[in-house]
């Protein structure tokens, strides 16, 4: 089994740009992290410049969103979730390396 952890204030603004329906899938593919998470994401390198090593990616609502999570150093049972968003643009790649980048984040998702 693993822990899904996230910043709620991240997670509530990622939620809030995306429609209801997209969100109700999100959160079962979190579910599904709890039991598999490997099965249902793949990982991620760099992006356009973005090195984004160590993270992983699901696709979800006909592969228009992706959901961005890292699994935490050392402790192989906790997943963050980074990022949830569209991939238009790289938006949510942007948003995920944004958020690895910073200093607070940062402490949070290697603890």
């Amino acid at each position: 089994m693993y822990k899904i952890r996230y910043i709620q204030e991240q997670l509530s603004d990622d939620f809030a740009k995306i429609p209801l329906e997209a969100r109700r899938e999100a959160i079962k593919y979190f579910k599904l992290f709890e039991k598999d998470y490997d099965k249902y994401t793949l990982p991620l390198y760099d992006m356009n410049g973005r090195n984004l090593q160590g993270c992983r990616k699901t696709y979800f609502w006909d592969a228009k969103y992706r959901i961005i999570s890292k699994p935490v150093n050392g402790i192989i049972n906790i997943i963050n979730i980074v990022a949830v968003g569209k991939r238009e643009n790289m938006e949510v790649y942007k948003l995920a390396s944004q958020r690895i980048n910073n200093t607070l984040v940062k402490k949070i998702l290697s603890v």
